[in-house]
């Protein structure tokens, strides 16, 4: 065994330890928490594309999306398709509301925007578990993608990717923060467009051209051409499945704090073309590849074994050089770790905001910075050594374990966020009992494993108990809304109908003019003069 298919992936590895070397020392100083968690909020369009397609794109894009297309068709492609909605979604209807209110209350987290909305030291505390709790599954689950292919490719031991990808990934996020995670997360995502056009052109080299590939499906397996796969993916698989990956991917608080470091609005429109275009080539070419596949290796798994995870590994091996699968291979790694450090983040500023800050407040004492820093980083190093030792018993299906953790994420933050942001009546009573009701049903229904139309059933319901439950308790227990809370949030509603809210930088008339004071309207979004 020699070291030269590890080659390419330590100098991608160590081009990203250097990038956050770089980010790390030409920060400014200032306030940590803003520059840690939110970038100091200066990300142009580009970057802050990347970036949250990485998070959301994850090793399922690679190894679970594809090898779903391979096993049933077409109709996985059209469900794939639900991710382009998503960031019309995000960067259309919530992404300026968002920003605008985290520089009124210097929010650095979608926690710390729900604690200004609710009020409630419970509500925070137990979403902030909750979503540790998940985000934890979900590095597992990206871990172990990552670290099988490397096997499926390299021929290594399995703890051995697993340790280098997990160290490596973890190192970079400690000392970079979110605009170190932003940039590597740019690397990466240039890195697997670059790998998804190669696996392309290999697939339909391979399979003889295109129409060749579309005639071997058609005599082999005509089904794939069928939306429901011959009756194998019910209209329940559709609808649960439009929900995880694309109606409610912006409620997940991970993905939704992208929103929280754009530095103008220019840089929000920009985002929004170029990231559906993006998201179309990469996360739903890729699951077309999948389906394209077949054509050319139709008895791939009974011949070589394994599960619809190992697809694209294999067909790597079969239809590429060793030389080139050792760099085609830094595509499917470079989505898992950005997951990975997106998702390191995410958990230290619950950590810090939900959990931390809430014990510091009860006893009555600010958190001090340099104790935030430490726990901040210490939370993402501890985060990474119990990923790392759980992810060293693997498990079956990447896919199902990440539609899962997603889902549950989406449960916990759906209303919550919505309705937080769009209905003035909901309160804090409303939102415990939203949370604690939605993560029951959705465990229970897991547990006994409820399925009526589809095997990810437990979201509907779990997001039906949810409203409910959001919005009776909203109506029916009445909490006094506070006037600031109505200003920030609802300034239409307030006495007055305009709020203090930090202008976005390059808005301003000169390009380095720092953050000002400025009245600004909420409901339109446009400076309203003194």
């Amino acid at each position: 065994m020699t070291p030269l298919p590890l080659i390419p992936l330590l100098v991608f590895l160590f081009a990203c330890l250097i990038a956050a070397f770089f980010i790390r020392k030409h920060t400014p100083g200032g306030n940590f928490e803003r520059e840690y968690f939110v970038a100091g909020r200066r990300l142009g369009p580009i970057v802050l594309v990347m970036t949250t397609i990485a998070t959301f794109g994850s090793i399922t894009a690679f190894v679970g999306m594809p090898g779903q297309a391979w096993e049933y068709g077409f109709g996985w492609v059209y469900l794939a398709g639900a991710q382009v909605i998503s960031l019309i979604l995000l960067f259309g209807v919530v992404g300026k509301k968002l920003a605008l209110i985290a520089r009124r209350i210097h929010a650095v987290s979608i926690i710390d925007i729900i604690n200004a909305r609710f009020r409630s030291s419970i509500l925070t505390l137990i979403l902030s578990c909750s979503l540790v709790v998940f985000f934890t599954a979900l590095i597992v689950a990206q871990l172990v993608g990552a670290a099988k292919i490397f096997v499926a490719v390299t021929h290594y031991d399995y703890s051995v990717g697993l340790t280098l990808i997990t160290a490596t990934t973890a190192v970079y996020t400690v000392i970079g923060g979110f605009r170190g995670v932003a940039i590597t997360d740019t690397l990466c995502g240039i890195v697997m467009i670059v790998s998804t056009l190669f696996l392309g052109f290999g697939i339909i080299n391979t399979g003889g051209g295109y129409e060749n590939i579309m005639q071997t499906i058609a005599a082999q397996k005509p089904e794939m051409f069928d939306i429901f796969a011959g009756g194998q993916m019910p209209i329940g698989l559709f609808v649960t499945q439009w929900l995880i990956l694309g109606l409610l991917v912006f409620t997940m608080p991970q993905v939704a704090v992208r929103c929280l470091s754009y530095k103008s609005t220019k840089s929000l429109r920009h985002a929004l073309w170029i990231g559906t275009l993006i998201v179309g080539l990469l996360l739903v070419g890729l699951t077309a590849l999948g389906a394209l596949s077949y054509g050319v290796f139709p008895d791939l798994l009974n011949e070589h074994g394994g599960s619809v995870d190992d697809v694209i590994p294999l067909i790597l091996t079969q239809t590429f050089p060793s030389w080139a699968v050792d760099i085609i291979i830094l595509g499917p790694i470079a989505a898992a770790i950005s997951t990975v450090s997106t998702l390191l983040i995410s958990s230290s500023v619950n950590i810090i905001q939900g959990i931390y800050a809430n014990l510091a407040l009860r006893q009555r004492k600010a958190p001090e910075h340099d104790r935030v820093r430490f726990v901040s980083q210490a939370s993402s190093i501890l985060l990474s050594v119990v990923a790392l030792i759980v992810a060293l018993t693997p498990p079956d299906l990447i896919w199902r374990m990440s539609m899962y953790v997603f889902g549950g994420i989406e449960v916990a933050s759906c209303w919550i966020l919505i309705l937080g942001l769009f209905w003035h009546r909901a309160n804090k009573v409303g939102a415990v009992a939203s949370l604690t009701s939605g993560l029951a049903t959705y465990f229970l229904l897991g547990i006994f494993d409820v399925n009526i139309f589809s095997e990810f059933d437990a979201v509907i319901f779990a997001l039906i108990v949810s409203f409910v439950f959001m919005v009776a308790g909203s109506l029916f227990f009445y909490v006094k809304r506070d006037a600031h809370m109505l200003e920030v949030f609802f300034p239409e509603r307030a006495p007055s109908t305009t709020a203090t809210v930090y202008e976005f930088e390059s808005d301003a008339p000169s390009s380095d003019r720092p953050l000002t004071n400025e009245r600004m309207d909420f409901s339109s979004s446009k400076r309203v003069e003194k």
